[in-house]
C-alpha cells in the first residue's frame, strides 16, 4: 500500500512539474531577430523588415521600404499577444493585435532557434514571412547596414 501511495506522489509530482515547464517555457523563450519581408498574394510588396518575438508578450515588427523620392520609409508595429499556443516542438501559433487595431495571426517555427520559420498573416491578407532573394536584394540596395536578423 505503501508503495501505491508513494508511485501516486511521485507521478503527481512529476505531472506538475511537466505543466510547470510548459507553462515557464511559453514565457520564457527567446527567439534570434527574424529578418522578414511582406507578400501579398504570393508577391513581394517591396518591404523588409524585422521581427522580435520578446518572451511571449509582444511581436515587434520593423519595415522598411522604398519612398516615392526612392527615400527609405520605416513603419514600426507592436503586436500585444492576444492568444498563443505552443504546440510540440517549439512551434507556436500566436494571435496579437497591434497599436492601429490591427489583427496578426499564424505560426512561428521555433524548432531552429537560429533560423526560426514564420508565417503570420495580417488581417488585410498581407503576409509576413521569413525574407526571399528579392527581399535581400533590396536590402542590399536601400539599407545595406542594417541588420535584420537570422535569414538575411
Amino acid at each position: 500500500m505503501k508503495t501505491i501511495i508513494l508511485c501516486f506522489v511521485f507521478l503527481l509530482a512529476i505531472s506538475s512539474s511537466c505543466s510547470v515547464a510548459q507553462g515557464e517555457s511559453l514565457t520564457t523563450v527567446v527567439i534570434a531577430p527574424i529578418a522578414i519581408e511582406l507578400r501579398a498574394n504570393n508577391n513581394f510588396m517591396g518591404y523588409v523588415g524585422k521581427l522580435e518575438f520578446d518572451y511571449g508578450e509582444t511581436i515587434n515588427v520593423i519595415t522598411f521600404g522604398s519612398g516615392v523620392l526612392g527615400n527609405v520609409q520605416a513603419l514600426a508595429e507592436v503586436y500585444k499577444i492576444l492568444e498563443k499556443e505552443m504546440r510540440p516542438f517549439g512551434i507556436y501559433h500566436i494571435k496579437a493585435e497591434n497599436q492601429y487595431g490591427v489583427i496578426l495571426s499564424g505560426m512561428l517555427d521555433a524548432s531552429d532557434k537560429l533560423n526560426p520559420k514564420i508565417t503570420l498573416i495580417k488581417e488585410g491578407g498581407i503576409v509576413l514571412t521569413n525574407i526571399s532573394v528579392e527581399g535581400r536584394e533590396m536590402k542590399k540596395k536601400y539599407i545595406p547596414r542594417v541588420f535584420l536578423g537570422s535569414g538575411e
